[in-house]
């Protein structure tokens, strides 16, 4: 697999940012929980206290989708292009064609946050509060089964799949991240270190890496495949700052999604109206205009061995290797790296060429 960058110059100068946190501003304000990205278009479910879908256009304007829900807390969207959306107050997933919303499926108690795979199979979890919890699946011809309930699953929320094909959960008042493999197997991967009442909120997978919004302590978990856990973007301070990942602020951050490749993840804050969602992004210039180049490919990723490097019509004058604390690990000009050597994880790679630097993860096997 093969991801690419882009660098953008002005006419003046150009320059790049690695890793940043910034806002998408919303021309009102609004409750979200979880939301769904389609390109830059924003679909945010306004909670549990609420009863709309909102739709939120590149430019910030922000428009009613649907309405008439009872609590709505996660949205996911078929090949069809159907939605459909978790009613946390009616126990039952709802559709919504064409603006159109009627129920597709009666579930247990508390459905949240979901998730879908390739068979196009709805993963939903089930929480009230209570230490319990369960997870459903609803596959395309709409029949609702039961995949795992009580046990390690305590108030589950996040759910999302990772690339080694297991399920992951994210369980709101305990911190647990679950692995649930093929055979339902649930086994404890990791335990977000929180204070809070309330340790987590959505979970989304990137890779081999998950990031886990950490509502009650406003950070940003970066959770890795083999246990580790960090914090990759807040201060544990609640507030509403941008700049690097390590300086940023967000306040009860909740809902996540990421743009379709993968250079966006979206931050939503969780109680009470707000006019901006936070977006970090992953090598994104702060200019604008005129010209888009291709300046560089990164494959395999994730990688095991060796890293290669494909710059386009760049003279390079140097790569670095980092990690996600922003310690240089490597620098070099070769563009066929060995990384056999680094730990399993995620890392950043920077370019240096006349047109300045751009930057991005890949992620270590």
């Amino acid at each position: 697999m093969r991801f690419f960058f882009f660098l953008f110059c002005s006419i003046s100068f150009c320059g790049v940012h690695a890793q940043f946190v910034t806002d998408f501003n919303l021309n009102s304000s609004i409750k979200m929980d979880g939301l769904y990205v389609d390109g830059d278009t924003l679909y945010l479910a306004e909670g549990w206290d609420g009863d709309h879908i909102f739709k939120v256009e590149p430019n910030g304007d922000v428009s009613t989708f649907a309405s008439g829900l009872d609590g709505p807390i996660d949205i996911v969207r078929r090949e069809d292009g159907t939605f459909y959306v978790s009613e946390w107050n009616a126990a039952r997933i709802s559709q919504i064609d064409g603006g159109t919303v009627s129920i597709y499926a009666t579930v247990a108690a508390g459905p949240g946050p979901m998730t879908i795979d390739e068979d196009e199979t709805i993963y939903v979890t089930h929480n009230v509060n209570d230490g319990s919890g369960s997870i459903t699946t609803i596959d395309v011809l709409g029949n609702v089964s039961v995949l795992a309930e009580e046990g390690l699953l305590i108030n589950p929320g996040g759910i999302d799949f990772a690339s080694d094909g297991n399920l992951y959960v994210a369980n709101f008042n305990n911190g647990n991240i679950l692995r649930i493999e093929a055979d339902t197997t649930i086994t404890v991967l990791a335990t977000i270190p929180s204070d809070g009442f309330w340790k987590t909120g959505h979970l989304k997978a990137k890779g081999d890496s998950l990031f886990v919004s950490g509502i009650g302590d406003h950070n940003v978990y970066l959770v890795e495949l083999d246990g580790s856990v960090n914090v990759f973007s807040g201060t544990g301070a609640a507030g509403h700052l941008g700049g690097t990942l390590s300086e940023a602020e967000f306040n009860n951050p909740n809902g996540m999604g990421f743009n379709e490749s993968n250079s966006k993840l979206f931050v939503a804050k969780a109680f009470g109206a707000t006019d901006y969602i936070q977006q970090i992004n992953w090598g994104v210039s702060s200019l604008t205009k005129n010209e888009e180049v291709n300046i560089f490919e990164v494959f395999p990723n994730p990688a095991s061995n060796i890293l290669n490097i494909l710059a386009h019509n760049q003279e390079v004058y140097e790569v670095q290797l980092m990690n996600l604390a922003g310690e240089l690990l490597l620098s070099t000009t070769d563009l066929q790296i060995d990384i056999s050597d680094l730990n399993k994880g995620t890392y950043f790679v920077m370019l240096h060429t006349p047109s300045g630097q751009e930057s991005s993860i890949f992620v270590k096997n």
